[in-house]
């Protein structure tokens, strides 16, 4: 916090602020307005792992596609900071799934609530499953892509699905260590046991 008190001209200076965030990413807060508005800036700091130097930038920047996947790209939860339509677009969130599934936590509601955009995201990456709405996790199709991709999404499925030993066989078909994830009640049931042994698949 030495830049607090700082000249304007200092809290100005790119490089300098660059190099005073790689030893202490809280001075960052501190930088220009003018700073907060530079695409470069922002993104090297977001390379530095200093996502929330986004929460800074203006509007236009933070909803702004490109630039918002390209601070995707650099690392770190840079989507977390983008604007709210962002946060709902099909295809922005589609292309930064595929970059990091678990930044799906920053999806708006409404998208996680998209039985499309959820059912092609789980068809990816079946753990993104944990993020969808409750209905869609307890949606027979939707649930059944997640685990055909990952079997252990069964750990992120309804309890319904959990207690189904149909949908469990199928799970653990495609990953054995899936059982852990079926229902207490299937797991003490000596003939869902018996037949699990026998149908599990790899070890994932």
């Amino acid at each position: 916090f030495l830049l607090e008190r700082a000249p304007d001209a200092l809290k100005a200076d790119a490089k300098l602020m660059i190099e005073v965030a790689r030893r202490d990413p809280g001075s960052l807060q501190f930088a220009s307005r003018e700073l907060f508005s530079d695409r470069q800036f922002l993104l090297q700091a977001v390379d530095l792992g200093i996502s929330s130097a986004l929460a800074y930038a203006p509007e236009t920047l933070r909803g702004d596609p490109a630039f918002v996947l390209e601070a995707v790209q650099c690392g770190g939860q840079a989507i977390r900071y983008a604007s709210e339509d962002l946060r709902g677009d099909y295809r922005v969130m589609k292309r930064v799934a595929a970059i990091n599934p678990d930044l799906l936590k920053y999806a708006s509601q409404e998208l996680l609530a998209s039985r499309v955009f959820v059912l092609e995201v789980v068809r990816n990456n079946g753990l993104s499953l944990q993020y969808a709405d409750e209905a869609l996790r307890d949606d027979d199709e939707v649930a059944t892509a997640a685990v055909r991709q990952s079997g252990r999404a069964l750990r992120f499925a309804s309890p319904r699905l959990r207690g189904d030993a149909a949908f469990a066989y199928l799970a653990l078909s495609v990953d054995q260590a899936a059982l852990a994830y079926a229902s207490e009640g299937l797991r003490g049931d000596r003939h869902f046991m018996l037949q699990a042994l026998r149908a599990g698949g790899p070890r994932a």
